[in-house]
């Protein structure tokens, strides 16, 4: 889908958690190292050149200048030297974004931006049994900003610069490697917003605007839902989910829950 998305979904089971969050009007940052993919922030860098190696001679640590002031010490030794300090670097780099930094996982649903996403529905929303959430874009963008974007689905890893592996601060490859993923995952058109902390909520305000129930939903756990949502919000819409005549499509209806 190349427009900006309307709308964001997340596709979840209904459990203690999704009950706790909806009810707090919250979304949770979980830790990549959680997630289902063990190729998370898998990071590499580009190959060292002469010209990064004249950066670094010009402007690299001290540790480092004071050994190349030292005619007998070869430009091999350096490159060793270097790129042993960038990939330990880089090895603490990706255990600190795995590890230590939130990110709250969605979908932009279908190629329409609509929440007929039926993979989506399968892997994450309790086989059908679940609910998805649809929220705003917009508002979620006026309250989480550069922090939130959709992934890129890629062939390779990204490659970083060397010199920006130690320098961070001159590089904005390091945060873009957070939104990028192997095209495998492509079908869940993901979109992400991420947070400095691992495993923390933070609310949403007015960017929930309706909630989808799975075509499995138990019709008790759907009114119970509803009740918890309009407890925070009387304007949200719900929508119940069918399978769609003679075809592989879902089909949504409204549904007026009344207490």
């Amino acid at each position: 889908m190349n427009k900006i998305p309307d709308f964001v979904y997340k596709y979840q089971a209904i459990n203690t958690y999704s009950r706790e969050n909806l009810a707090n009007a919250q979304i949770y940052f979980n830790a990549p190292q959680k997630f289902n993919d063990p190729f998370e922030l898998i990071l590499q860098t580009r190959q060292l050149t002469e010209t990064n190696l004249l950066s670094i001679l010009n402007g690299a640590e001290k540790d480092l200048n004071q050994k190349t002031k030292n005619p007998s010490f070869q430009k091999e030794k350096i490159l060793s030297l270097f790129e042993g300090k960038v990939k330990k670097r880089l090895k603490e780099i990706r255990e600190e974004l795995r590890e230590c930094r939130g990110c709250w996982c969605a979908s932009t649903g279908d190629e329409n931006n609509s929440p007929a996403n039926i993979l989506m529905w399968s892997h994450y929303a309790d086989s059908h049994k679940g609910m998805c959430l649809a929220f705003k874009r917009n508002e979620l963008e006026k309250k989480f900003g550069n922090e939130m974007r959709s992934v890129t689905y890629r062939q390779n890893p990204i490659s970083l610069c060397p010199l920006c592996v130690i320098d961070e601060c001159k590089c904005s490859d390091i945060f873009d490697s957070l939104f990028h993923k192997s095209k495998i995952w492509s079908y869940e058109n993901e979109f992400r917003i991420f947070s400095r902390s691992a495993y923390e909520t933070k609310t949403y305000d007015e960017a929930l605007d309706a909630i989808y129930f799975g075509s499995e939903v138990d019709p008790s756990v759907l009114k119970e839902v509803c009740s918890i949502a309009q407890s925070k919000n009387k304007n949200i819409k719900f929508f119940t989910t069918s399978i769609k005549q003679n075809s592989y499509e879902l089909e949504f209806k409204p549904y007026d829950y009344i207490l």
